[in-house]
């Protein structure tokens, strides 16, 4: 299998819908490995539930882009297709098959007088998805006061 990255900042969809989504591919069994989130910071200090769920049908509607896929291997140039999608807008979620984990963190506020030590959350998983419409979503639990920014890195096998 070859082993892939992909990295991003995005400005996260409101409310609970999927942020961020692993998605799988045709014909190739896409391993999820690693997602790391940090920087969470919205409007005011606030506690954030961040949650991982997977899904077994693909999300549908919401504004979305690709973030460049890479791999860590020179000798692994093919790569899984659209895999990874981080949305702006909020898609309407697919059949969730179940929750997977879930944090608890301090998002910082945008001010820098208010701003503290920016939490990384690491999710640790060995997650296989089959085909296009399996798929692994970072979401909030509960809505957010306000739009959050965030960083994210992906390390997944395919």
């Amino acid at each position: 299998m070859a082993v892939f990255k992909a990295s991003g900042n995005v400005v996260a969809a409101a409310g609970t819908a999927p942020f961020l989504t692993i998605n799988g591919a045709a014909g190739r069994n896409v391993k999820v490995k690693k997602i790391i989130i940090s920087g969470l910071t919205l409007t005011a200090v606030a506690y954030l539930r961040l949650g991982l769920a997977k899904y077994s049908t693909a999300h549908s509607g919401g504004t979305s882009t690709a973030p460049t896929l890479v791999a860590l291997s020179s000798s692994d140039a093919t790569l899984p297709g659209s895999t990874v999608a981080q949305y702006t807008v909020a898609p309407t979620p697919g059949t969730l098959l179940g929750a997977i984990s879930e944090v608890r963190v301090l998002g910082q506020a945008t001010t820098a007088a208010a701003a503290g030590i920016p939490n990384i959350v690491s999710f640790d998983v060995d997650i296989s998805l089959f085909g296009t419409n399996e798929n692994i979503s970072a979401l909030f639990l509960a809505a957010p006061a306000t739009a959050v920014t965030l960083s994210y890195d992906i390390l997944f096998e395919a």
